[in-house]
């Protein structure tokens, strides 16, 4: 093991057990796989054991591997978590920080969840930018962007923050008129609210799932806009049906 860095075998041997492959522990501590390997051979050999049944696929750890690994988790853990607590101690963020959400994500749940944070982050500046097109994050000085469903541009690094199911709904003054659709085809008959997509020009579709089956359908309507908010007073009005988070 290299005598300079002691924990990196450890730290390595840890991850790769978690991961079940040295593949998912590389990423995890931002090496290569082939230096996770390296790490893990080079403290099998220091300490003259098998610590890991290989295979293409997948790494599994052999009974001695197992017995090492209850002892080793918690204290590369605990060392990780006090090495954070000293850094995050002398690195305090500072300046300003410029994020872009859609509309209503930010009403709804950017603005109530910002006052904490700031809160949290005295040094932190946040200009918060609303709109429901897609931003260019360079050519806008953006520094973050919350977008909903999947990010097209591969030069982006994108982190999920969670998933929200969508409603489909209409006014009590619509359905009243109209009559209650029962089934996805049923809305074929319907007057649909479509969200327009920028990046497309199109609508965008509406999702079921039914008896495990995926359906789509294309809303046709009176209406149609790439702004959340003009799309659910219209609904409220009693204009149509919409599908909204």
């Amino acid at each position: 093991m290299n005598t300079s860095d002691p924990l990196r075998g450890l730290n390595a041997f840890v991850r790769a057990a978690e991961a079940r492959s040295f593949t998912g522990a590389a990423r995890v501590l931002g090496l290569t796989p082939s230096a996770v390997s390296k790490a893990v051979t080079r403290l099998e050999q220091e300490l003259a054991v098998r610590l890991f049944n290989r295979s293409p696929r997948e790494v599994t750890l052999t009974p001695e591997g197992q017995e090492f690994f209850s002892h080793c988790q918690e204290l590369v853990h605990g060392i990780e978590d006090a090495r954070a607590l000293v850094v995050g101690a002398s690195l305090q963020p500072q300046g300003l920080l410029r994020v872009s959400a859609p509309v209503s994500f930010g009403q709804f749940v950017l603005a109530k969840a910002l006052p904490a944070w700031l809160s949290a982050f005295p040094g932190i500046r946040v200009d918060v930018v609303l709109t429901d097109r897609i931003t260019d994050l360079a050519e806008e000085r953006l520094d973050v962007a919350i977008r909903m469903g999947s990010v097209p541009d591969s030069r982006l690094v994108a982190r999920p923050l969670g998933s929200t199911p969508f409603a489909t709904a209409a006014s009590k003054k619509y359905l009243k008129r109209h009559g209650r659709p029962v089934t996805p085809s049923d809305l074929n008959d319907h007057a649909c609210l479509g969200y327009l997509l920028e990046s497309t020009g199109g609508v965008r579709q509406w999702e079921f799932h039914v008896k495990g089956r995926r359906v789509t359908i294309e809303p046709r309507g009176p209406l149609g806009t790439g702004h959340a908010s003009v799309l659910l007073d219209a609904a409220k009005g009693g204009l149509g049906i919409v599908q909204a988070p």
